[in-house]
């Protein structure tokens, strides 16, 4: 018996990579890089796509591990759809991927427990943004303004506010939050 979700190969690679990628937030070609979850060192496309049971039914294990490894790499800088939900807090299509393999897999009196775990966790997931905890947003701030930096001490010395604020000016713009002001004097040259 073959399953039909085997015949052409990328819902099953999908099935791996989409909800790791989602899982581990990281773009598809990470998954080739880490030892664990590389399908060349038999990692998560091997486990994945064939849900603990579908590689005696599917074409040969060597084949899902070429088309997976060759989907991360012609891929690897991207984002997969299931991770872009996830950065958005929207529902993903895991029950549409996993949860089909799943169940087809039930259909056929066939166990798909990396599928189903990937499903839970990737629902649980979903379940959980309201809650979940938000990483501290990065700060940069600009330190161009420093009476230590030659054009700097000359604006300061010849009192040209122009320059200063347009310095401050272009580092607002350049992505700074905040912006550092030193206009003090080289210790040697500060009243004691």
């Amino acid at each position: 018996m073959t399953l039909s979700v085997c015949s052409g190969g990328k819902l099953t690679i999908n099935a791996a990579i989409n909800p790791l990628g989602a899982l581990l937030r990281v773009p598809n070609g990470a998954l080739l890089q880490s030892e664990h979850l590389s399908p060349d060192n038999g990692g998560s496309d091997r486990r994945v796509t064939h849900c603990g049971t579908f590689e005696r039914h599917c074409a040969s294990e060597g084949k899902y591990n070429r088309f997976g490894s060759a989907g991360c790499r012609d891929t690897s800088v991207n984002l997969n759809s299931m991770l872009q939900d996830v950065l958005h807090h929207r529902r993903t299509e895991i029950e549409a991927i996993n949860g089909a393999l799943a169940r087809e897999g039930k259909e056929h009196n066939l166990q798909t427990p990396i599928n189903d775990l990937l499903t839970t966790l990737m629902l649980g997931l979903e379940q959980t943004y309201p809650v979940q905890v938000k990483t501290a947003p990065c700060s940069l701030s600009g330190e161009l303004i420093n009476s230590t930096r030659k054009q700097v001490a000359e604006a300061v010395a010849a009192r040209d506010a122009a320059y200063i604020v347009e310095l401050a000016c272009r580092q607002k713009e350049a992505g700074a939050n905040f912006i550092d002001v030193n206009a003090g004097a080289r210790p040697q040259q500060e009243s004691r």
